[in-house]
Formats: C-alpha cells, structure tokens, sequence
C-alpha cells in the first residue's frame, strides 16, 4: 500500500488530495503556493516530488520554502535534492533586537543557539538575550565600571567578562550566579578561554604597552606574563627577535585549541608595523610571526589550521604561510567570526571615513574563498558577529542600535 493511500479521507476530502495540491500551485500567489508544498508532503512520494520541483522555480519565495521544507526530510531524495544548494542564499533576518550602544559592543552566542550575552558601551551589566524572542532573560550585575568583553564557554555552562574595573568575572549562565573575581592591576580590553576552559587570555592597556596575561580559569591564578615583542634565549640572555618598534597594542588574542599556543594581532600606534605573533606560553617562547596589512581582528579554526585577519586573509597557523584571500577581500572587517564547523567565515564591516565601504554582513566559503552571501539590512558599522557551530544561526550588531538574527525561516 502506497504511502499516499494511507491518508486519511477527510483529509483529502477537505483538501482535495494531491489533486488540489497541484491546482493550489498554479495558482499566481505565492503564498497561496507555499501553503500547498506544505499540504504536498502529506501525500507519500508524489508530494515530496512537487516539493523537489519547487527547487527549479523561477519564484524565489517557492525555492526558499521547498529548500527550508526538504532540509527537514529524512528522505535520501530530498537529501540529495538539496545537496548542492546554499543554504546561505535563503537566510533571512529572523529578528531585530533593539539596543542602546553608542560606540562599541560585543556578543558572544550559545554552541546550541538559544542565548546570546551582550555587553555595550558604558554599561557595567551584562545582558543574556533569547535568540528566538530577543527578550532579556538576565541581567549580570557586579562590575562598577563598563563591560569590555563578554565571552561564553565551549560547554555553555558559563560566560565570562572583563571590564574597565580591572577585574575578569566568572558567571553561571544558567542562573546568573557570580561564581568567581578574578582582580587584576589593569582593565582588560580582550578576553578569550580556552576550548577546554582551562584558560582565560586576556590583554590591557599597561602604561601605553598592552599586555597578555593568562590566567587559571578554575582558580584565576595568573599563570603566565607575556610579552612577544621580545624573544630572548633563555640561555645565553640573547635578543633573538625585536617585532614591532614604537607605541604597541596587542588585538584580539586567541589560545589554540591544543591549549599551548596563544596567537595575537600587534600594531604601532601608526598601523605602519602589523604583525601576528604565535606564542607558547608553557616555553615562553616564539614560533612564528606572519607580517599583515591591517590586524586587530583575528580568529582560528577548531582544528587549529588557520588564521582569518581583518584583511580578508587565511594564514597557515604551523608555517605562517599565507593561504588565500577571501573573494574581493582587503574589505575592512570590523569584526570575525568563524563557525558551521570550520566551514564558513561571517564578517562584519567597518565603512571606510569616505563612506566607501558599504555595510554588510558577508559569509565566505573557507575552502574556496567564495563569497557566499551578503546580508543587508544594517545601516550602520556593524560591530560584533557570531556564528553557531553548526552554522544555522548568524547574530550581528551594529551601531544602528540593534542586534539582527538572521537564519533559515520557518516555513
């Protein structure tokens, strides 16, 4: 007995069966089509061919649902229908959070995409939003001066901050609970933890020098005091490498998954000296340093392959060779994220002072450089980017005021 005779017949007396199906999807109105594809999968194999064919129509509201409805079939043919589609080619923005931010802000967003935690300019609290509503679940309150960064655990157990108070606190995201302060001599500006949250990195603006330190996530001991600017022998007490003369800032430091490595973007106070130094902070010692054009955002892959800078480039992380460039890069990327396991970069844009430079959300194919798709709908600098592992959820925020979440729709 075929699937489609097992229907029961009030329900093809009301509908017409799958008769009435392919009558509702001549019909001109694409809404009125959209809602026959989903009564078209009621009826076995034949209305899972007139979802597929939906893929070739000249519509791209009938492609988008027939696309989003097959994503959710366990069929092998619907499987291989969509195999070869983009899935980024139909995101949407889903929703648009409103946010006062006058400067800067930054987001950090759950592995199973359902929070994110938002800090912005001269707030000392922290917020954890829902991504399906863009309601304000909690409030972190303990900081008594402005939140710089804010950054969620691998195990979505707990978020992390820093602030202008010169303390790096520990929170339970699941109650809101400060579990740990972590007091420190400076502010931090840039924080990172490690993928087996044994570390916390974290950099500061120290007398016109910034400075990397890491610290014991469990006890907020500091472990390591790191200054690449110099490599010395340990030995012999010999200078064997200078990187970067003149007044320096260190930008976003990440540690390598293997937990052994810490890499961080250098610049003068001028941007005539850009470098990405890769530094073993269990040897204190200098592996590698790969000269680039314009460093203060960075990001690596989950295998510790790669770096993406903000100059559209992927680097080598072992050798510091250069990779490739991201199709039309030497775009300036504000911001970086890579997620969709270690497929996909998301970037942000900064518009040049001219206002050349349009703004975006951009996402890339890391293996081909491929441009993806280009997300519009900002009207301002976008900010702060984030991707979940599995790629299905993209968060933005701007200086437009808002956060946008931007997915597949449901159909």
């Amino acid at each position: 007995m075929s699937d489609e005779s097992k229907q029961p017949l009030e329900y093809d007396a009301v509908l017409g069966g799958i008769e009435g199906v392919k009558r509702k999807l001549e019909s001109k109105d694409d809404r009125v089509k959209i809602a026959a594809l989903k009564q078209a999968l009621n009826y076995g194999d034949r209305g899972l061919d007139l979802v597929i064919r939906g893929l070739d129509s000249e519509s791209f509201a009938i492609q988008k649902a027939a696309y989003c409805l097959l994503r959710k079939r366990k069929e092998k043919r619907a499987i291989e229908a969509i195999k070869e589609f983009n899935k980024y080619h139909f995101f949407e923005c889903k929703l648009t959070i409103p946010i006062r931010v006058y400067d800067f802000f930054n987001t950090t967003i759950t592995n199973d995409g359902e929070q994110i935690g938002v800090c912005t300019d001269g707030d000392t609290t922290i917020k954890i939003l829902s991504l399906k509503t863009g309601e304000i679940l909690k409030t972190l309150r303990g900081h008594t001066k402005q939140v710089n960064c804010v950054v969620i655990t691998n195990d979505d157990e707990n978020i992390v901050s820093a602030s202008e108070d010169s303390t790096i606190k520990i929170w339970s995201l699941k109650t809101g609970q400060l579990l740990k302060t972590i007091n420190t001599d400076y502010p931090r500006d840039y924080l990172k933890i490690s993928s087996d949250e044994k570390y916390i990195v974290a950099t500061t603006d120290d007398g016109g020098y910034d400075r990397i330190e890491i610290f014991d996530f469990k006890t907020g001991k500091l472990l390591y005091y790191l200054n690449p600017l110099y490599n010395f022998d340990r030995e012999t007490g010999k200078l064997l490498q200078y990187l970067t003369p003149g007044y320096i800032r260190f930008h976003s430091p990440v540690i390598t998954n293997d937990g052994e490595n810490v890499i961080i973007g250098i610049v003068d106070n001028y941007y005539h000296n850009c470098n990405i130094a890769i530094w073993n902070f269990k040897t204190d010692s200098l592996l590698n340093v790969v000269k680039g054009y314009w460093i203060e955002n960075l990001a690596i892959d989950k295998k510790d392959r790669f770096i993406v800078t903000d100059d559209g480039k992927l680097w080598d992380i072992k050798t510091g060779k250069f990779l490739q460039t991201l199709a039309g890069g030497l775009d300036d990327f504000d911001c970086i994220a890579i997620g969709n396991n270690d497929e996909t970069v998301v970037s942000g844009s900064c518009p040049t002072l001219s206002g050349g430079c349009p703004v975006y959300v951009k996402i890339w194919d890391v293996k081909t450089g491929k441009l993806l798709r280009t997300l519009t709908g900002h009207s301002d600098v976008v900010l702060s980017v984030a991707i979940t592992n599995d790629g299905e959820t993209i968060v933005s925020g701007s200086m437009d005021k808002t956060i946008k979440i931007w997915g597949l729709p449901e159909i």
